[in-house]
C-alpha cells in the first residue's frame, strides 16, 4: 500500500494494488461485554466441554507465548546494555518488535486509486469482533475496493489445497488490468 503510494507521488501508473488478507485500520471491532458473553454461552451450549477445553488450551498458550515473548525483550535490553552481540533469534524478535512499532506509528493516507483486496474467508482471530468486509481498506480507496474471497485463514490460505484458487483469483485480477491496458493501447 505504502510503496502504490510512493510511487504514485513519483507520477507512475499503479497498475494493480493486490493485497493479500491484509488489515487495515480499523478492520475489525470489538463486541460490547455482554455480547462477548453471549456469544461463550452460546458456543458453551453447542460446543460443550470441548469449548471450554480449546478455549482454556489457546488462552495458556497465549500467556505462555506472552511470556516467553516478555523475557526475550528482557535479554535484549541486558544484552544491549552489556554491548553484547545478540543471539539470531533474539535479532530476529528486535526486528519483529520494530517493525510493529512502525506499524503502529503508520498513518495511511487515502489511496487515490482502487484497492484489489484477496481476502481469506477464516478468521483467526477472536471470538467477539466484527470485522470489516473490506478489511479497514474502504475508507482509504478512493476508487473503491474489489473484493475477491479465497478458502482458508491468513496462513492456510497459501497452502497447497488453497494456492491454486488464491493463483487464479490473482491471475484474473492481472489480466483485467492487462486487458484495460490492450483496449486502451489499441
Amino acid at each position: 500500500f505504502e510503496m502504490a503510494q510512493q510511487l504514485d507521488q513519483q507520477g507512475k501508473k499503479i497498475a494493480l494494488l493486490a493485497l493479500l488478507d491484509c488489515q487495515g485500520p480499523n478492520f475489525c471491532t470489538r463486541l460490547p461485554f455482554f455480547n462477548r458473553i453471549l456469544l461463550h454461552l452460546q458456543n458453551i451450549w453447542q460446543k460443550k466441554h470441548y469449548y471450554v477445553i480449546n478455549k482454556s488450551i489457546s488462552w495458556i498458550r497465549w500467556n505462555l507465548t506472552e511470556l516467553q515473548y516478555n523475557l526475550q525483550r528482557i535479554v535484549i535490553l541486558w544484552l544491549q546494555i552489556a554491548q553484547l552481540p545478540l543471539p539470531l533469534s533474539l535479532h530476529n524478535r528486535l526486528i519483529e518488535d520494530l517493525n510493529s512499532k512502525a506499524a503502529e506509528a503508520y498513518q495511511p493516507k487515502s489511496y487515490q486509486g482502487k484497492i484489489t483486496l484477496l481476502r481469506a474467508v477464516d478468521w483467526l482471530g477472536g471470538i467477539g469482533y466484527q470485522v470489516d468486509k473490506y478489511l479497514g481498506w474502504s475508507s482509504l480507496a478512493e476508487a473503491g475496493v474489489e473484493l475477491y474471497e479465497v478458502p482458508g485463514d491468513h496462513l492456510s490460505m497459501f497452502k497447497t489445497t488453497n494456492l491454486p484458487i488464491l493463483a487464479e483469483k490473482l491471475k484474473i485480477c492481472i489480466e483485467q488490468v492487462s486487458d484495460i491496458k490492450e483496449s486502451v493501447n489499441f
